[in-house]
């Protein structure tokens, strides 16, 4: 009996710790894996003695080496509250805001991806970004490791697009621009012909004695003429012509205001048209233009339309860091 006594009091001690250790820790693994998606920058910090400032910087352009980070982290929030899906192509940095999305080429096989940064780090050596486990697949830089990548700033990403779970399907959509396909029919340009000799007036008639002067002046609405201040002639010789009154000119036309385009280039192949509008940041508006001559057809992907000429300078600066350093200003109606 008291062997028995003594194994039921050691059992009851034993059952109530496992009680006592399920509650103060179940709370904190449920509250762990709670998304909460929020925008973030963030203070300097500090990691093994290197301190990373943590800043917004548009212009945001560096090459360095790549690692990736996957089973060990699946499911983990990351830094601005999101869950880490290690089947989602998004990576991880150091010093840029969170959200935002960054296109990543491996400079050792050529092969580009945009990728939604929402994590802190990597920390260990030079690397410049960490990457999640289908994008370093994407990229070619799951076999080896570590790979030379270039990584360029595009803009803040949409917290509507925030991970808040494992296992969805990728939603590449969420990455890529708003992509709008106009096809219209345009009449190819005629060729352009040599202007009309200009006409050649007639030599004037010699002058005569006597001359007949012709002085400007404006009716004004029940009075009589007003002459012009007259130095020549005798009023004899002059002759008045009224003008019509200010008030009888046909009304002006007011010229329709202008909208501008910023060109990223004109594509024969609609597929490499939808390519390059894909490289630029989902908040920007791209349209691709398919302009039908005949049974051949030419692809103007441009971003707009903007009413101000400096937007359209803005977009132009954004299409020339995404690698379009041809990019110009277009204005609506221009022919390019």
């Amino acid at each position: 009996m008291g062997m028995m006594h003594l194994y039921r009091r050691s059992f009851g001690f034993l059952l109530l710790a496992l009680l006592t250790a399920c509650a103060s820790v179940g709370p904190e693994r449920r509250a762990a894996v709670t998304p909460n998606p929020h925008l973030k920058v963030g203070n300097p910090y500090t990691i093994k003695g290197i301190t990373y400032v943590p800043k917004a910087d548009p212009s945001y352009d560096a090459v360095g080496i790549a690692s990736w980070y996957g089973p060990k982290f699946h499911g983990r929030l990351t830094a601005n509250g999101e869950v880490f899906d290690m089947d989602r192509l998004t990576a991880a940095h150091k010093t840029l805001p969170l959200p935002s999305l960054v296109r990543v080429t491996n400079l050792e096989n050529g092969r580009s991806e945009v990728l939604r940064l929402n994590d802190r780090g990597p920390y260990a050596g030079n690397r410049i970004i960490d990457l999640s486990r289908a994008a370093a697949t994407r990229l070619g830089t799951r076999e080896k490791g570590l790979a030379k990548v270039r990584v360029e700033y595009l803009g803040p990403a949409d917290l509507d697009h925030a991970i808040l779970r494992v296992g969805e399907r990728e939603n590449f959509a969420a990455l890529r621009p708003n992509v709008q396909l106009v096809s219209v029919e345009r009449t190819p340009p005629m060729p352009r012909q040599a202007p009309a000799p200009s006409y050649v007036a007639p030599a004037p008639a010699p002058p005569t004695e006597k001359l007949t002067h012709l002085v400007e002046a404006v009716a004004a609405p029940g009075l009589e003429p007003i002459p012009v201040a007259w130095s020549g002639p005798p009023a004899g010789n002059v002759e008045v012509v009224n003008l019509p009154s200010i008030t009888d000119a046909p009304p002006q036309k007011t010229a329709p205001s202008s909208q501008y385009y910023v060109q990223l280039g004109v594509f024969q192949s609609a597929q490499n048209a939808k390519a390059a509008a894909m490289q630029l940041p989902r908040v920007i508006p791209v349209t691709i233009e398919t302009v039908n001559f005949g049974a051949t057809s030419r692809h103007h992907v441009r971003l707009g339309p903007y009413s101000h000429e400096f937007a359209a300078q803005e977009a132009r600066k954004t299409a020339q860091n995404a690698g379009f350093s041809d990019a110009h200003i277009v204005e609506q109606g221009q022919k390019d």
